[in-house]
Formats: C-alpha cells, structure tokens, sequence
C-alpha cells in the first residue's frame, strides 16, 4: 500500500503546515525517488535537505542573501538588452526568450559573479548544458519508473553527460575562485558564491564545495526560469489592460524622469526610487497571484497523526499545497480571475489580503530566500522597459485570452510574443 497523499487549498491549514515543524515535515527529492537526474544534479542544498543539514545550510546562505544587491549589474543587463533590440519598435519579439536571456546573465553576475555575456550573444556551453539537463529533468517517465533514470539507459547517455561537462565547470569555478581569493588578502566577496566558498574556507562546520555546487545550481534554477516567467507574464498582462500599463508608465516617469540616459550611461534606479514604484509593485503582486511560478507546494508530510477542523491527517501523510488553487479562489480573493493590481493598494479590495492569503514565494522558515533578488530585478527590467516601449499584443487573436502557459508544476509561457512600441 502507498502514502496517503492530500491536496490542500486552505491557506490557514497552509500556514500550520510550514510553521509547525513538530507535526509537519519537507520531503526531499533523495527520499521520494532517490538517484534519479534531479537528485545527482543538485544533491543536497537548501531546499533538498532537513533538520540540522537544513540548519547548516540556511545558516551560510541565508548570511550569503542578507548582502545588498548591486544594482548596476541589473542596469547594465538592461543596457545590454536595449543594444540587442535597437532604437526602433520592435515587432513580434520572443518575449520569454529575451527576458530568459536578461535574467540568466544577472544571476551569472549576482549569485555565481561570472559574465556569461548571453544577452547579445549565445549562451555559453555551461547555460546551454544546465538548459538541457533541466528539459531532461522533468520528463514525466523518469519519475514514475525512476530506476530507468540512469547513466546505463542509452536513452540518458547525453543527459548524464551533459551533467558531467556541468560538475567539470563548477570544481573549476570554484577552485579558481579559492585560488583568486588565497592569493588577493584584500579579495572582498560580492556575489553568493563567493560569499560560500569563503564559509567553506574559514567554517570547518560550513559547507563543503560539492555543497557550494548544489546551492549555486538551485539558486540558478530557482532564479533563472520564476523571474523570466514573471517578468513575460508581467509584460502579457500589461498587454492585455493598457490602461494599467499607462499608469505604470506614468508612475515610472514621476519617479525615475524621462532621461534614460545620464552622462551617456543608462540611469540607474536607486533602491529609495525602487521603494517608490508602488504600483509597479502592485502590479508584480498581482501577476504572481494570476500565474505564480510554483503553483504547488510539494511533498510536505505529517510527522504525527493530525487534525484540522474535523479532518484526520494521519501520520505519514504527504501534502501537495496548491498555491494556484487559493489564489483563484473567491473565498480568499474578491473576483478571483480578474487583473487587478489596485486590490491592495489603500483601499483596495483586498488590501488586508496579501499577508494572510498570499503565497507566492511560499510561507514559513522555507519561504523563498531569493525574493528580494528578483524583485529588485522585475522593477529594473520593467521600469526600465515601460519607460522606453508601450507593449502591445503582437496576434490580435491573442487579445482577451488568458496566458497561454505549458508544465503543470512549474508555469512557463509558451511562445509569448509581443510588440514592443518605442515612446
């Protein structure tokens, strides 16, 4: 006989499920089906990992996130973009390929302080091999008869050696790294990797390289694919109710000027103007209740037997969490699938919502340690891109069409194309 297995969709049993640590627990990739290519690619980290493993990691990175982000590594990846795009309008763009591009090179430079330069160019074998893997990752197949997902099976040769060429970067990276900072005493680590591997230097109970390795890659993962799909989403419905994105643009414009450009450089936001852009910010709340990037929260399981409101969870029981489910739902949202970004603004009406029903970067002690990184950068690149365009549906067929997304567990778009009109 298998587990018992429960979907939830109640936020209140959704925050005693992520802050009860003594009834509930995380289910890790290794313990539900160990082995396979999602297990060797990123082994043990932050988010694969509990109880006093978890500790030593969220110890070490949760310090390595705590560091301010430089916010010219953001500008300069949309001063990149602009150069690939030109000075005129640009019609029927690869939306989730040009904001896949942006966000891939900010993580290289924030999180692992490598250029990959992928915005104007290719990306480099390293992105093109941790693409590849993630694809062959996710096959279905593979999680069901897990024990066909192995080095030996023909039909995995190129996966596992595509995993091989990514281990092979990664030692050099961070061997290279320890050697720059042993030899410089001055060295001052900026980006997460480093600011790991130094814990591994000088913390005999820090994290060990194949540590630094795994955190790195689920940080690119978690970094790469929900802030580009955020940001296309983002721009969709803007797209869709252009007098919202009027206002935005409005609000931009108040904030950060009409000049782009200071001094022949792009401007570059500050954090106190950053904190300005409330509607913008509304606007990026709303669009992650819409389409969050994780829809479901998964492999919780009850320590103990459990009851909530009459219903037994026994002991064991694994627990998929359906943030898509609640944030859809009228009893926790007043007209649930309409775009409105004013809801939680003052007076709005779900202003005193967004604590207790809101769940798009998770809840408790695993909530996700990357928020303020992607945040920072949806405002950059948004600001930047609605100071600049007015983006407009590219197929008229589109126009009052919800976002047409693919995966199940991981919402992507699926080939966004949009207009974008230069002001």
């Amino acid at each position: 006989m298998g587990k018992w297995k429960v979907a939830v969709g109640d936020p209140d049993l959704l925050k005693k499920i992520t802050f009860d640590h003594e009834n509930f627990d995380k289910l890790t990739p290794n313990e539900v089906v160990p082995g396979i290519l999602i297990d060797r690619l990123f082994g043990t980290n932050i988010l694969f990992s509990n109880h006093k493993v978890w500790k030593k990691h969220r110890r070490v990175v949760n310090s390595a996130f705590k560091k301010g982000w430089n916010l010219n590594v953001f500008s300069e990846c949309v001063e990149e973009l602009f150069q690939k795009l030109g000075e005129y309008t640009v019609k029927n763009a690869d939306i989730d390929e040009l904001m896949q591009r942006v966000t891939v090179e900010a993580l290289g430079r924030e999180i692992m302080g490598i250029k990959f330069d992928g915005i104007l160019s290719n990306h480099n074998e390293f992105v093109q091999n941790f693409n590849f893997l993630m694809r062959s990752a996710l096959i279905p197949i593979y999680s069901l008869l897990p024990w066909f997902d192995r080095p030996w099976n023909p039909l995995r040769f190129e996966a596992y050696e595509k995993l091989k060429q990514v281990n092979i970067f990664f030692d050099k990276l961070i061997n290279d790294r320890k050697e720059m900072m042993k030899q410089d005493e001055n060295y001052k680590s900026k980006d997460i990797l480093s600011l790991m591997i130094e814990s591994n230097m000088k913390d005999l109970n820090g994290l060990t390289e194949e540590d630094v390795r795994y955190n790195t890659l689920i940080f690119f993962l978690a970094g790469q694919d929900t802030t580009s799909f955020t940001l296309s989403a983002v721009l969709y419905l803007l797209a869709e109710h252009p007098e919202i994105q009027e206002k935005v643009r409005q609000e931009v414009i108040k904030v950060l000027g009409e000049n782009e450009y200071i001094d022949g450089k792009l401007q570059v936001p500050t954090n106190e103007q950053l904190n300005q852009l409330e509607y913008l910010y509304a606007v990026i709340q709303e669009t992650m209740r819409l389409y969050p990037a994780v829809t479901i929260l998964t492999n919780w399981v009850s320590k103990n037997n459990y009851n909530y409101n009459g219903m037994n969870l026994p002991a064991g029981t694994v627990i998929d969490i359906y943030v898509y489910a609640i944030n859809r739902n009228e009893k926790y949202f007043k007209n649930p699938n309409t775009f409105d970004p004013s809801r939680y603004l003052e007076g709005g009406i779900d202003t005193n919502k967004l604590d207790s029903n809101w769940f798009s970067f998770g809840a408790g002690n695993r909530m996700c340690l990357g928020q303020s990184f992607t945040l920072t950068q949806q405002k950059i690149v948004l600001s930047s891109i609605l100071r600049r365009y007015r983006v407009k549906h590219s197929n008229v067929e589109n126009i009052g069409k919800p976002l047409k997304t693919r995966l199940p567990f991981l919402l992507r778009s699926d080939n966004l194309r949009l207009d974008l009109e230069r002001v």
